[in-house]
């Protein structure tokens, strides 16, 4: 703003000027001659030459200015800009493209070939076919090269698009180009430290299954021939904790395996939210009882999302194994699902430990079990990093919520929607409980509680 008024000022003041002078000049001219209209109209010229010099310099001072601030900006992002006129093959390079190129900066941009000559000798074709490919189907292209002579063997990038005429007919090519050198290093060391992250797991899973197996067969044989109660509570402690060695191997492993999403392929398919949550809880049925644990599905019958089954009742098990161990006996656990546009907004909501900042952001991290009081209870502390890991690989995002310490604390997920899902609406109404309750359209609003077991057998997980 203070800029845009640096060249109006000086404008209005010398037009005003030169207006006044001449109109006074003009004025007088019946009374003193001839002579000073000639000297009006000089003395106006001359103040518009003026007025025009003067806003010649100012708009000449911004072009510098803005010219200086763009090559700063791509100096500092190693990127170059470029344009090509296709009908002639005349071009622009910027300065800093000229400096990447180890070339100094001239009037005339070089030509095609001696473009092609800059680059190296394997990469020539691929950026051939791409300039020629996006000039004869009108389309953005983006090619990887290195230059010929480069000691540094640096790659760099470059992006164009092609201006055409109203008739289709290809005019301009315009594009920049960039060092992306270090980025792809980064992503390189990247994938470098997930493939030995990966085989260190491996590694590590097949080292301790094996002296785990015999432990495994023979601890709960040595507690059946128990002396005393001092040996029996040893061998118990033995025990629990080769479980927990056990379930620790098994979640690293899979943990690991869904770090690869190149080789662990997802069976995607379309299927209603609600009733998958409905047949996943029958399975669950014994440990839920056990835990006297009420669950509320409170999924509408019309939601539908595309992912892959097998997977979403994988995370709705680990988050259920997560509330066993961490809300009291008796506790409500409700689920709901929400549509929102392309997407289904899954939450879990549970009665449990509550969350305070810290843990709500820190809560997905690998091993992370929050506050002291969580150390005690078993648990590998890998089972939320691993509903992050199923989500992101459905492209989703998965994010907690509590009130605070003590409160209880909701898990939210987002899936890609399977088609044309109801909306939820929220109303005011309260269920028996006095908690405000989820209330949709055309939803069952599924409620399952150890005393209402159906007396059907149903399979155990």
């Amino acid at each position: 703003m203070k800029r845009s008024l640096s060249i109006k000022v000086p404008l209005l003041l010398l037009t005003a000027i030169m207006g006044g002078i001449v109109a006074l000049l003009v004025a007088t001219t019946h009374f003193i001659g001839e002579s000073h209209w000639l000297i009006a109209i000089v003395c106006g010229l001359v103040l518009s030459f003026i007025a025009l010099i003067t806003i010649m310099l100012h708009y000449q001072a911004e072009l510098a200015m803005a010219k200086k601030n763009l090559d700063d900006a791509q100096r500092l992002a190693e990127i170059g800009s470029w344009e090509r006129d296709i009908r002639t093959g005349k071009g622009y390079w910027s300065e800093h493209r000229y400096r990447m190129f180890g070339l100094t900066p001239r009037a005339t941009a070089p030509g095609l070939d001696e473009f092609y000559r800059l680059v190296h000798p394997d990469d020539v074709e691929t950026v051939k076919y791409a300039m020629f490919r996006a000039i004869n189907e009108l389309h953005p292209y983006e090619v990887h090269y290195r230059l010929a002579n480069d000691s540094e063997q640096r790659i760099f990038c470059s992006r164009g698009t092609v201006i055409a005429d109203q008739a289709g007919k290809p005019l301009t090519i315009v594009g920049t180009t960039q060092n992306v050198s270090e980025k792809l290093k980064a992503q390189q060391a990247v994938e470098e430290l997930l493939k030995q992250k990966d085989l260190f797991i491996r590694r590590l899973g097949h080292d301790l299954k094996t002296p785990l197996t015999p432990l495994v067969g023979l601890l709960p044989l040595a507690l059946a021939r128990a002396v005393d109660e001092k040996q029996r509570q040893w061998l118990e402690t033995c025990i629990a904790n080769v479980q927990h060695i056990r379930e620790l191997v098994a979640n690293s492993m899979q943990l690991a395996k869904r770090f690869k999403p190149t080789s662990f392929k997802l069976n995607l398919s379309d299927f209603q939210l609600a009733s998958a949550v409905d047949d996943f809880f029958s399975l669950m049925d014994e440990p839920v009882h056990q835990h006297e644990l009420k669950v509320i599905n409170r999924i509408p019958r019309d939601i539908t999302v595309h992912s892959d089954r097998s997977e979403i009742q994988e995370v709705f098990s680990l988050l259920v194994q997560n509330v066993m161990q961490f809300a009291p006996k008796g506790s409500s656990l409700t689920i709901a699902a929400e549509a929102e546009g392309p997407l289904v907004c899954v939450s879990v909501q549970d009665e449990g430990m509550g969350l305070n900042d810290e843990e709500r952001l820190q809560i997905f991290d690998e091993f992370y079990k929050g506050d002291p009081s969580r150390h005690e209870l078993r648990s590998s502390g890998l089972g939320l990093a691993i509903c992050r890991q199923i989500v992101i690989n459905h492209g989703g995002r998965i994010w907690a919520e509590s009130p605070g310490k003590g409160m209880g604390a909701t898990i939210k997920f987002t899936l890609s929607s399977g088609g044309n899902n109801g909306i939820t609406q929220l109303s005011g109404k309260s269920d028996d409980s006095g908690r405000r309750a989820l209330h949709t359209q055309n939803s069952t609003g599924t409620s399952r509680h150890p005393r209402d077991r159906p007396s059907i057998r149903r399979k155990r997980r």
